[in-house]
């Protein structure tokens, strides 16, 4: 999601239906159960974010600034009338191809019953308001994944219904329409739509999983020229199966890639990376670090490519002591190398790493996420590199976090750079009251600064503020999205933008 990065700000992993389904097709093709880190690479999801939550040490790259160099602006807007007072909010995805024009992404809980998710779409700018969808896109078991935005008259968003497939939600300048896109092969149907890269305002390329009539899983390809979706098959390495995507991203109309994980002939999980030229698919299996237990594989969550064609994606998994690494794939075409993740100084044994963005302008990249320190206090994980080397600072927090942050949560979940070494973070953090709030972090050169993000007049003293998305359309101007708790005890969605 945007400036060329595609993820799913949300605890991308293996979704958990698919991840269901793995499982089992993974059982009956290698009579092996995936076995489930034992740290936090797969468990600190959504659900935990939105709990409320103790504290942790600030541990400050430089001295947290009282507010960030970007002034930031808080706006409210009232969420679907089925939403509720009390209803979760996810946002996954924001694209912003203008300062006047941001989309942002992801679901609510309708009525506040926990198994009934609709989607939620934000469009906004100096304001803004949940867009009018079709009924069919805000049905029961609905949710959006990912957005794209080449220019302010296209955006493309993608997602999933339960009872129906994928979803794919296209902006034409003046409302948005429904398509249901197809799978390859008779019986075949979709399982999931997770990403979503438009390179130019006629070309996008959507990424998913699909079911074939045998229960097997495979990736889905969906390749939109004019008006009009094609679909296939993802290529996979001989004897390969069960191949989930879960990002894709663009270098320029030919030259993409999408990442994602499958099951191989020897019965264990590995990274794949696919490559468009253009006009057709290849794929690269990527050997992952030798000190992963095999069957612990938490995949690749979020995946960004600069214009160089350089490209990054980065997960976790568990190594052979159960401890939870980042995960750093790096590369292009043909060519690409896994790593494990550096940490910082005071990272506790078990780690739990867990990298939910990246964000690449030409060599220079920029990853984020959240981990454990030695005292298992979570703490936000930043990481600047080049692909092949790579440095990590803890998140610093504002002045007034408190000083332990037991079990957050707290980390930085969404990251975007405009240009290199000038990058914007969003997520959360708890303050010295024990009340969750939002925090943006700003990379200016080798500095990251942090700033507690404003919230409207109506705000909760206690406002279980968190920041899921952030989007910059250019060095000057950016936006970010999340939610806070009014006065009246109301969830509702927030706004930021900051020039």
């Amino acid at each position: 999601m945007r400036d060329g990065a595609a993820r799913r700000p949300g605890p991308v992993r293996i979704s958990g239906a698919a991840l269901t389904a793995l499982t089992a097709a993974a059982a009956l093709t290698a009579g092996l159960a995936l076995a489930q880190p034992a740290s936090a690479v797969t468990a600190r999801t959504a659900t935990a974010r939105t709990a409320t939550a103790a504290a942790l040490t600030a541990a400050a790259v430089t001295a947290p600034a009282a507010a960030s160099a970007r002034n930031w602006v808080p706006t409210r807007f009232t969420l679907p009338a089925g939403a509720g007072g009390g209803s979760p909010v996810r946002l996954r995805s924001m694209a912003c191809p203008s300062a006047a024009k941001c989309v942002a992404v992801g679901e609510y809980q309708y009525q506040g019953t926990e198994d009934d998710s609709r989607a939620l779409l934000l469009s906004g700018g100096t304001s803004w308001a949940a867009a009018g969808l079709p009924a069919a896109a805000e049905a029961s078991g609905t949710s959006l994944s990912s957005v794209a935005c080449p220019t302010t008259r296209l955006c493309v968003a993608v997602g999933t219904a339960s009872s129906a497939g994928g979803l794919i939600l296209t902006w034409s300048g003046r409302s948005w329409t429904l398509t249901r896109p197809s799978a390859p092969g008779p019986g075949s149907a979709i399982t999931e739509l997770s990403g979503v890269a438009c390179p130019t305002a006629t070309e996008c390329l959507a990424v998913g999983t699909f079911r074939d009539s045998a229960g097997m899983l495979h990736g889905l390809l969906l390749t939109r020229s004019g008006s009009s979706w094609t679909d296939a098959q993802a290529p996979l390495p001989a004897g390969g199966s069960n191949l989930i995507l879960s990002s894709v991203a663009c270098s320029s109309s030919s030259q993409c890639a999408a990442s994602g994980s499958f099951l191989t002939s020897a019965g264990k999980f590995d990274a794949l990376m696919l490559t468009w030229a253009g006009s057709t698919w290849s794929d690269t299996p990527v050997p992952l670090p030798a000190n992963m237990d095999q069957q612990s594989f938490g995949g690749l969550t979020a995946l960004s490519c600069s214009a160089s064609g350089h490209c990054v994606a980065v997960g976790g998994y568990a190594d052979t002591s159960g401890a939870g690494r980042g995960l750093l794939v790096s590369g292009s075409g043909s060519s690409w190398t896994a790593a494990q993740a550096p940490v910082p100084a005071g990272a506790g044994r078990m780690q739990s790493v867990d990298l939910e963005s990246v964000s690449c302008v030409a060599l220079s990249c920029a990853a984020v996420g959240d981990y454990l320190d030695a005292a298992e206090n979570e703490e936000g994980i930043l990481l600047t590199g080049t692909g092949t080397s790579w440095t990590a600072v803890t998140a610093p927090l504002p002045a007034n976090a408190r000083p332990s942050q037991e079990t957050g949560p707290t980390g930085a979940w969404s990251v975007t750079c405009p240009a290199a070494a000038q990058c914007t973070a969003a997520g959360g953090y708890v303050d010295s009251a024990s009340h969750l709030q939002g925090l943006l972090l700003t990379l200016s050169g080798s500095t990251w600064t942090a700033a507690e993000a404003p919230l409207p007049a109506n705000a909760s003293a206690s406002p279980a503020a968190q920041l899921f998305t952030v989007a910059c359309p250019s060095a000057a101007h950016c936006a970010a999205a999340g939610v806070y708790t009014t006065s009246t005890g109301y969830v509702r969605g927030l706004a930021l933008t900051g020039s």
